[in-house]
């Protein structure tokens, strides 16, 4: 724009593109306004006027607004108008320049150095122009007319101006680089806090852990211990349990000829065997017994049922398996329904086989030996005997034989020790028993128990042919054979029942 103000003061612009000069003036005044315009706009911008001083930044505004309406008094042929008013207004926007330069020469601004300089060389030349032209300096100096000199000075500007473009290109790149610096400086500090934060977070994470660990190892310390107190407290009721089985002293002396496979789940049985002798001692009384659960509730229910086992005999003086049985159930449901407040809430139970055997004194040979009474409550006795004249039973108590040898099963009543709704009295049962003949009585734990190579139970088929398979062993290899194959069945399996087998060799 510059460059076209200075074609149309020594008139190449109408010269190349205008035939008629009359517009000469007022062209001269329109690019003139638009050159000003567009300079005060590039000082504004190169100056960054917002920065430095933004009062003057908003006065340059409304002041480029009302210089660009002195074009009206152009196009209204009031060029002397606009002349003056626009003289006043270069005037003024001049200082602007300068002042804002020397503002940003003092604020390290090396562009606004530069840019003072064009300005002033400029100025100069416009002055030196103007006195040339009204004769106070001659009309030529160093051979340059005030037209040249004025674009002399115009271009000396316009290269100062290309340095302070430089200048203004290169602080925008330092900028640039030291707002990239900063954001890096700052992704590294937000990055060092955040380590910060996490070796923080992590250490009381740390603390917490320790903490915490040294609160579970608190805790587990007091659970071994109570532990401890409770698996003494059971250990000493097993030797209370144990206790109150009959002795192995007592078994032989009644008993020469038998076995007692017992094997509790847990350290405490729900299943118990029992043995007494009437006081005559003509008749021995033993029992196999399997309480509701197992553990230290089926322990617990376990004594109830050998203290009034032995008030039966002992106190009540009853003989009969099935009266026997009769009256342990009522011992055995107030024994439990006396501190209860609801009676529909005791369940406790148990099944159990009870014998009552008779030696005969005048045994003879291939005659009875002895004389067997049972009473049941769901559990059987199975007695094993070999296949011979003489010896045979009905057919309806065989069930089952191999091996030349026949099991008959004296078969209970279908109720158990304690509540029961459809209550009936126990029945009574007798067999002749021969030599060598061997009885087996049983809670469920060993024919309930899993394994096998399909995770099943046992169950009581196996059981007959088990034990029919073992006759031509004693008691002891017995006892050990049934121990080897639940080993063998289970597997490592968990055992699921407390188990409870004893077998009488007559």
């Amino acid at each position: 724009m510059c460059c076209l103000f200075v074609l149309c003061l020594d008139g190449g612009l109408e010269t190349s593109y205008f035939s008629n000069f009359e517009y000469h003036e007022k062209l001269i005044l329109i690019v003139g306004n638009l050159s000003f315009v567009f300079y005060m706009l590039f000082t504004k911008t190169i100056l960054n006027f917002k920065k430095w001083d933004p009062k003057w930044d908003k006065r340059v505004k409304y002041g480029l607004v009302v210089w660009m309406c002195l074009l009206g008094f152009v196009f209204a042929n009031l060029d002397i108008v606009a002349v003056v008013l626009g003289s006043i207004g270069v005037l003024i926007g001049y200082t602007i320049v300068i002042v804002s330069s020397i503002k940003g020469i003092r604020a390290g601004a090396a562009r606004a150095k530069y840019f003072l300089i064009g300005n002033l060389c400029y100025y100069i030349g416009v002055i030196v122009s103007i006195l040339q032209i009204n004769g106070v300096l001659n009309s030529t100096i160093f051979g340059l007319s005030s037209i040249e000199t004025i674009e002399m000075t115009t271009m000396i500007q316009l290269a100062l101006f290309s340095l302070t473009l430089g200048s203004t290109i290169n602080y925008m790149r330092d900028k640039l680089d030291k707002k990239e610096i900063e954001q890096q400086k700052q992704k590294q500090e937000a990055q060092r806090k955040y380590a910060e934060l996490i070796e923080q977070k992590n250490q009381e994470l740390e603390y917490k852990v320790v903490e915490r660990t040294q609160e579970l190892r608190e805790s587990a310390l007091i659970i071994e211990q109570k532990n401890k107190d409770i698996t003494n407290s059971i250990t000493y009721a097993r030797r209370i349990q144990r206790a109150l089985l009959p002795a192995a002293e007592l078994w032989k002396s009644a008993l020469t000829n038998h076995f007692v496979f017992y094997k509790p789940k847990d350290i405490v049985s729900g299943d118990f065997y029992w043995l007494n002798q009437s006081a005559e001692l003509s008749t021995l009384y033993f029992a196999v017994c399997d309480c509701t659960g197992h553990g230290v509730p089926g322990a617990m229910v376990s004594v109830v049922g050998i203290n009034n086992l032995n008030r039966c005999i002992n106190e009540f003086k009853l003989t009969k398996p099935s009266d026997i049985l009769n009256r342990l159930n009522l011992l055995f449901e107030e024994s439990f329904e006396m501190g209860s407040k609801d009676k529909g809430e005791i369940n406790d139970g148990m099944d159990m086989a009870l014998c009552a055997l008779n030696y005969n004194p005048n045994h003879k040979q291939g005659g009875p030996k002895a004389k067997l009474q049972f009473s049941g409550a769901n559990n059987p006795v199975w007695i094993i005997r070999k296949s011979t004249p003489g010896t045979q039973v009905r057919a309806d108590l065989i069930i089952g034989s191999a091996m030349g040898y026949d099991l008959i099963a004296l078969k209970p009543n279908k109720q158990p020790i304690g509540r029961f709704t459809a209550r009936k009295p126990f029945s009574n049962q007798e067999l002749d028993l021969y030599e060598n003949d061997n009885l087996y009585l049983f809670t469920d734990g060993y024919a309930d128990q899993f394994g096998g190579p399909e995770e099943k139970k046992f169950k009581q088929k196996q059981l007959k042919h088990l034990l029919l398979s073992i006759q031509e062993f004693g008691p002891e290899e017995q006892k050990q054979l049934l121990y080897d194959k639940f080993t063998e069945w289970r597997g490592a399996g968990e055992q699921i029942d407390d188990i409870c087998v004893i077998g009488v060799k007559i």
